[in-house]
């Protein structure tokens, strides 16, 4: 069975509440990353909304989700109308799979990949980890055993996170202007590459051989941002290279923005377990999709980091990583279809990801991408999981016997007479004077000598 992309029209669409409500059961919303991380030791670990098919029924997250995305949407609409359909699908659309095992066909929810949607914040970000995670224990290995190609004598070098900070305006309103939060944080975006050529991680050296100045091959970073609860935007960077101090750093990035009070914090991390790599890089990416915390915030912010963040990757790379390329998809941001085919589970370092089960015969996957359905279709399907035969009964299969071959289509005179005039010119051509010498006689003509005879009664032509 196959499936159509449709667009249910707004007046089959269920109703939506118009504005966020707090949650009855104390599990909130907002910007704020305070406090929210597994990564830290004793937190225990929190309750998310169900990602993948775990959710029966029509709506497969909490209340209050649908609640804050509806809010979210109805201020991001002037500002940016696709994302704000895009947010108020989630959860209610579905996207179309089949199990690659069993050919089971069912419908997931759809996911937004918003950076403020309390559910695809933790999703994305989980899935982030899985897939660098192991691209960055790689390149560590192979950096590690690169020759040292900075400045001076050989140093040692290993994984530090860095966060760098612009100063946001004293008015906490003009922090999440939209306008303004979007300048802010193309300004830091634009900097960052001035910033890190300046550094003797990123600065370029004159080759051996060619004498030519090149970019190191022993350091490298990957980059994703925030912005904060406070509406002030962050940088955070898992950088390998070696030792610089915090003075220098903050010298640097406050002349590339021109603000004296930019702040830098470098803290070192540990490269010699794979774990604690992992743990590194949750600590940073954690921040480029998070978007739950202990307070349900306002909606008008949530739509200003989401229209901020508008063609802004969630993490980037540079130095030898550009080079290294370990898994070039691994660095590409999470889509739809990706969210909807993975389950997400609390740990004791952190999300869990996972393929999602197939609810028909239990296999992790992999999963067939079919396409996107509507709302409408959803609810006519009664809800997500397996798609329902409700089209009538299936046709009968295909066998040998019961093919008819079609019938060629028959070739009219004038067809066949065009065919035949290249192949056969002479005859052609005589049968049509023949036919003009009937017709000639008929109205009464004189035929000019040299014709041929024309026989009585066959004017019927």
């Amino acid at each position: 069975m196959h499936s159509q992309v449709i667009a249910a029209p707004p007046e089959q669409q269920a109703p939506r509440p118009r504005a966020a409500q707090t949650p009855a059961d104390g599990v909130v919303c907002s910007l704020d990353t305070t406090g929210t991380s597994c990564t830290k030791p004793g937190e225990p670990p929190r309750e998310l909304p169900k990602g993948g098919r775990e959710g029966a029924g029509l709506h497969p997250d909490p209340q209050w989700a649908y609640s804050f995305r509806e809010a979210v949407a109805e201020v991001l609409q002037p500002l940016w109308p696709t994302r704000a359909a895009a947010i108020r699908a989630c959860g209610r659309a579905a996207i179309h799979l089949a199990c690659g095992s069993c050919g089971g066909e069912q419908y997931a929810p759809v996911r937004c990949t918003g950076r403020t949607c309390p559910t695809c914040a933790h999703i994305a970000s989980a899935l982030i980890v899985k897939r660098v995670a192991g691209r960055l224990q790689f390149a560590v290995k192979a950096l590690q055993a690169e020759p040292w190609d900075g400045p001076g004598p050989v140093r040692i070098r290993g994984l530090k996170h860095l966060t760098l900070t612009l100063p946001a305006p004293s008015d906490l309103a003009d922090r999440f202007d939209p306008a303004r939060l979007a300048g802010s944080v193309h300004r830091v975006l634009r900097a960052f590459p001035r910033f890190w050529r300046r550094t003797v991680w990123g600065r370029q050296v004159r080759d051996g051989q060619s004498r030519k100045k090149r970019a190191r091959r022993d350091t490298f970073y990957l980059r994703a941002m925030e912005v904060s609860p406070n509406g002030v935007v962050h940088l955070h960077v898992v950088v390998f290279g070696e030792y610089i101090s915090q003075d220098d750093l903050q010298r640097l990035w406050g002349d590339v923005v021109g603000e004296k009070l930019a702040i830098v914090h470098i803290r070192a991390g540990r490269d010699d377990d794979p774990s604690r790599i992992e743990g590194a890089l949750r600590e940073v990416l954690k921040y480029a999709t998070k978007g739950h915390g202990e307070k349900h915030e306002q909606a008008q912010r949530a739509a200003a980091v989401e229209y901020a963040f508008r063609d802004v990757h969630r993490i980037s790379k540079g130095g030898a990583l550009l080079k290294i390329r370990p898994g070039e998809l691994a660095f590409e941001d999470v889509g739809p279809d990706e969210l909807a085919m993975v389950k997400v589970g609390s740990g004791s370092e952190g999300d869990e990801i996972a393929a999602a089960e197939c609810p028909a015969c239990g296999a992790p996957g992999p999963w067939r991408f079919i396409g996107f359905v509507s709302e409408h279709i959803v609810v006519s399907n009664g809800g997500f999981g397996p798609v329902q035969q409700k089209h009538g009964p299936a046709p009968p299969p295909f066998t040998q016997q019961s093919f008819q071959p079609a019938k060629p289509p028959v070739e009219s005179a004038i067809v066949a007479l065009r065919r035949d005039l290249p192949m056969m010119p002479s005859r052609a051509f005589a049968e049509l004077r023949e036919r003009a010498n009937r017709w000639l006689h008929q109205q009464g003509v004189q035929v000019a000598e040299g014709s041929e005879p024309v026989t009585k009664g066959s004017g019927d032509d």
